[in-house]
């Protein structure tokens, strides 16, 4: 190959936003803030957008001379501006592209590959701008030479669509057409018009948006543009994280593009809150905590902010039992939930009292009386065992009396360990927990009223039940069911977020001293199974997303509401996953359990035709811990299954909406005939996915 041509957008130079049009908005804000605009800017962002599409359809199409020129003079008509006015803005617009590009590392690589071998590159493009500029932009970045050939549509009225500028390009270059080698992003006119003009052409769509970023960047106006640097940033991780496999590429794709707009939307929340509310400390929970953490050490110097942040070692065993006294048993019912004991797979005697510091042998003639004998206090407990010792934690006065005792002695621990913290020092604090039931701020609470701290102010990812609190401020970011406020139906949000926000340690079981420090006691001192997965790519992704974001505090509100395009991209992929994304995220290890007896459960799991009665019985196609059903589906190796099940979800799914009873016996006898059962053997109750 003689010659080897490069398209330059999105092949080997991208911008920080999702759509190129979306700089026209940030560029909208700049000249407003400098009082240059005679309208918002989000106006003077959809008219510089029809100014340019205007510009090439008055001049004949895009085989025509139209320049960034002819473009303002376009937008000048319908803003009244004069040429000085003009020439201040389009100097404007292209100091902004110049501030906004990246270049593609993997192309950067190719490129200096091929010049290394003496291989002849020259650069082409469909662009408005003059062929100087782009030169300059690709030498600033080590991608081209001032002495380098660039081929744009614009000084040659010929454009790449047509085949026109590789034409001319194998004319001036002196070659036949056969020795160019044709590398761009479009395949419109980067493949097929490379084709036309009878160049060997190759398509690299990289650099172009995936449907998370395609998503996100739906939301550019909603959002003042901040959706769309989500989305530059989503593309820009996935550009620069390479990965080894296909698992790899699933965890790498739906972190940047899924999880990190979540998060960063979230810690961005409450970075801004507290910047509102005056407070000086952060303190971010274990152990959902520890990656927002990460995230907001990198996003507060963007944002100017000077507050301490801190990590704090917690769980719902380390904290409730503190709180716990002979006339506050509120949390002691939190701690030992019906529901809870019911579903977990395996729990004995010595994993209930665990969690409120007991021993078998301090109460073994209550349990005797129980019929739990030391025999069976290692042993898995059936359910109505298991309820039995709860009655018996809440009602019988010797043992209540042993759990406030054991009460006063974590409490002590852990008002030394929140000393230690500096929580006591007076500072203005918050505490951030990623949690939907507000049971650490309930706990912190209390024990931190018995020294005189109070009130207490919480940033949470939402409640599903209303918070046992007596004061403090609680702030929920996505919902809050008991007030019927926000964005309560998100499905897959508290699976990803529990996934997502994983820490590289055990769960905190209480505290300890070690030597004069109180120290967490952990459930195992590092994550091994989450990060056997892939846990630290998956964090490594997210973190990398923080550092190339672009927020800019003269350019980007950061208090635009960026839950609806969060939703938006969970959306896609809790409901319509690729199999690489079911087989790699659905492979997720959840760790169930109380205490040390701790199990694991995937987030999802192939379907079993012996799964019919289960769900023919109970109307529920979920299994009985963290399940994904569009995931499970997919892992379903069964066709027949597969699609039976698909068919019944989605014809549930548009009924449901309707919440009507005859759409719900229209299900129940679809469902009967589908799979031939007898009437009468489906339940009436409502089915949930």
């Amino acid at each position: 190959m003689k010659v080897t041509s490069f398209d330059v957008f999105d092949t080997l130079l991208t911008r920080v936003t999702g759509q190129p049009s979306a700089i026209f908005l940030f560029l909208g804000r700049q000249l407003a803030h400098e009082g240059a605009l005679p309208c918002s800017p989000e106006v003077f962002a959809r008219l510089r957008s029809e100014a340019e599409q205007r510009a090439f359809e008055n001049a004949g199409g895009l085989d025509s001379h139209v320049n960034l020129a002819r473009i303002y003079e376009e937008l000048g008509v319908i803003l009244g501006l004069d040429a000085s006015q003009r020439q201040m803005m389009m100097k404007a617009e292209l100091e902004m592209e110049r501030r906004f590009l990246r270049p593609l590392p993997a192309m950067a690589e190719r490129l200096a590959r091929l010049r290394a071998t003496g291989q002849r590159v020259v650069f082409t493009s469909d662009m408005y701008l003059s062929a100087q500029t782009i030169l300059e932009w690709l030498v600033a970045h080590d991608l081209a030479t001032p002495d380098d050939t660039c081929y744009v549509s614009s000084e040659y009225g010929a454009s790449k669509v047509s085949g026109a500028l590789f034409d001319l390009l194998v004319q001036r270059e002196g070659v036949a057409p056969k020795e160019v080698l044709h590398i761009g992003n479009n395949a419109r006119a980067d493949f097929r018009g490379a084709k036309m003009a009878g160049l060997r052409a190759e398509l690299v769509t990289d650099g172009n948006l995936n449907r998370y970023e395609d998503a996100l960047s739906a939301f550019t106006y909603a959002t003042d543009g901040l959706a769309s640097l989500l989305a530059g940033a989503s593309r820009l991780t996935r550009l620069a994280v390479p990965v080894a496999n296909a698992h790899q590429r699933a965890l790498r794709d739906v972190s940047a593009g899924v999880a990190a707009p979540l998060l960063v939307g979230f810690t961005l929340w409450v970075l801004s809150e507290a910047q509102r509310l005056g407070l000086r400390r952060l303190y971010f929970a274990a152990r959902d905590g520890q990656l927002v953490l990460e995230l907001a050490k990198r996003l507060a110097p963007k944002l100017g902010l000077d507050i301490d942040l801190c990590y704090l070692y917690s769980s719902r065993q380390a904290w409730c039992l503190p709180a716990i006294t002979a006339d506050e048993q509120r949390l002691l019912q939190r701690m030992f939930s019906t529901y809870e004991l019911k579903s977990l797979e395996v729990l004995s005697v010595e994993g209930i009292l665990h969690r409120v510091n007991l021993r078998p042998e301090e109460i073994a003639a209550r349990l005797g009386a129980l019929q739990l004998h030391p025999d069976d206090w290692q042993r898995n407990l059936t359910v109505a065992e298991r309820l039995a010792v709860q009655k018996a934690l809440f009602n019988d006065p010797l043992i209540n009396a042993l759990i406030v005792e054991r009460a006063a002695e974590a409490r002590a621990l852990m008002l030394t360990y929140l000393q230690q913290e500096g929580m006591l020092d007076g500072t203005p604090f918050a505490l951030v927990d990623l949690g939907t039931g507000g049971t650490l701020h309930s706990a912190l609470e209390i024990v931190l009223a018995t020294v005189g701290v109070a009130p207490l102010t919480s940033f949470y990812l939402g409640f599903t039940n209303e918070p046992t609190s007596h004061t403090g401020t609680l702030l929920p970011y996505f919902f809050a069911h008991h007030t019927g406020m926000g964005f309560p139906h998100v499905m897959g949000l508290v699976q990803i977020v529990e996934m997502i926000c994983t820490a590289d340690h055990g769960t905190v079981l209480g505290f300890q001293h070690d030597g004069e420090r109180v120290v967490p006691n952990l459930q195992a001192q590092f994550n091994t199974a989450a990060y056997a997965w892939g846990y630290a790519f998956v964090r490594e992704t997210i973190c990398h997303f923080a550092e190339v974001l672009e927020l800019s505090p003269d350019l980007v509100n950061v208090r635009v509401d960026l839950r609806p395009p969060s939703i938006e991209v969970i959306r896609h992929f809790w409901r319509s996953p690729t199999h690489e994304e079911a087989f790699a995220w659905g492979a997720f290890p959840f760790d169930d359990g109380w205490g040390k007896e701790v199990f694991f459960s995937s987030l999802a799991r192939p379907y079993q035709w012996s799964d019919l009665p289960r769900i023919i019985r109970t109307g529920h196609m979920a299994h009985p811990r963290h399940n994904w059903q569009r995931g499970s589906l997919l892992l379903t190796r069964s066709r027949g299954l597969r699609n039976l099940l698909r068919a019944l979800l989605t014809f549930h799914d548009t009924i449901k909406s309707s919440r009507t009873k005859r759409g719900l016996r229209l299900l129940r006898r679809w469902v009967q005939r589908l799979i031939r059962i007898p009437q009468g053997i489906m339940p009436v109750e409502h089915p949930r996915s």
